[in-house]
């Protein structure tokens, strides 16, 4: 899954910054992965999570892990 991701991420110049790792978390959910994506802008998510790629893997994301998508605008 992750390289069909990959692919599509890099496809409109995302790059990661964090693929899995050891995470500690001390409040609140958790996620059985962690992924963060830097993109340009908010409008380039939005390209990726509406493009015909990601919906194709997308069912598969969501039935295979745990955790949010979140979107956060910042440095």
């Amino acid at each position: 899954m992750l390289p069909k991701i990959a692919a599509i991420v890099e496809s409109i110049e995302g790059n990661f910054l964090v693929k899995g790792g050891k995470i500690s978390y001390s409040e609140e959910d958790t996620a059985d992965l962690d992924i963060v994506v830097a993109f340009s802008d908010v409008g380039t998510v939005h390209t990726f999570l509406t493009s015909d790629a990601y919906k194709e893997i997308s069912t598969g994301r969501i039935g295979n892990t745990t955790g949010p998508f979140m979107v956060v605008e910042g440095v």
